[in-house]
């Protein structure tokens, strides 16, 4: 299978291919088809399984780059996993120069951030607790236009204790977005985290099997 059996756009198999990624995982197979149509999904997937293209590659290609709004929202549970996803978001702006990404994590000045935000970003990255802060206490970015969010690691973030600061963040959206959720376990708990955020029908995506409801 190639990633042209997605019916994605030619700009986005070439800048795949530019890449290196000609082939999608088993992660990628069974989330983008989804994911592309809009749907909430929850991905029990571990870590090196291609799960970041999973849910970057259907954003990127779903947003509206004419038009200067933030659309996409990725949470992950630490300033690396989040430097990480943005690594890898990087590289898609030589085939969409168009495509404006921002990195919100702990560690950056706070006046640089806001001076760099007045170029509103298509796609923001980052970590619950700086998120909440620059989006939400100091209102300087718009996210009523926020179609997608994803919860990267959830089992981590509950971990560590951020589903109440996503539960605020959540409820500051202006719609009700496609949400993507990635987990490298998928317990009890969490499940019922989120069903507040998915509905109680969510599929989850493991590695041979694929189950609804909790």
């Amino acid at each position: 299978m190639s990633f042209k059996s997605f019916n994605l756009s030619p700009q986005m198999i070439d800048c795949l291919a530019r890449q290196g990624y000609l082939s999608p995982s088993s992660i990628q197979t069974r989330v983008i088809p989804k994911a592309l149509r809009g749907g909430n999904i929850v991905a029990q997937s571990e870590t090196g399984s291609g799960k970041t293209h999973a849910f970057l590659i259907p954003i990127i290609e779903n947003l509206q780059l004419d038009k200067n709004l933030t659309q996409a929202i990725i949470i992950a549970p630490t300033r690396e996993l989040a430097k990480q996803i943005y690594s890898f978001a990087e590289p898609f702006k030589k085939d969409y120069p168009r495509l404006h990404l921002r990195l919100f994590v702990a560690g950056q000045e706070k006046e640089r951030t806001f001076r760099e935000g007045m170029l509103v970003p298509h796609i923001i990255i980052g970590t619950p607790t700086r998120l909440k802060a620059m989006l939400i206490d100091k209102t300087s970015l718009d996210i009523s236009n926020v179609k997608t969010l994803v919860l990267d690691e959830a089992d981590m973030l509950m971990e560590m204790g951020y589903f109440a600061e996503i539960d605020i963040f959540y409820r500051a959206l202006k719609m009700t977005p496609q949400v993507l959720v990635f987990s490298a376990t998928m317990e009890f708990n969490l499940r019922k985290r989120l069903e507040k955020y998915v509905g109680a029908d969510f599929v989850i995506e493991m590695d041979d099997v694929k189950t609804a409801r909790t």
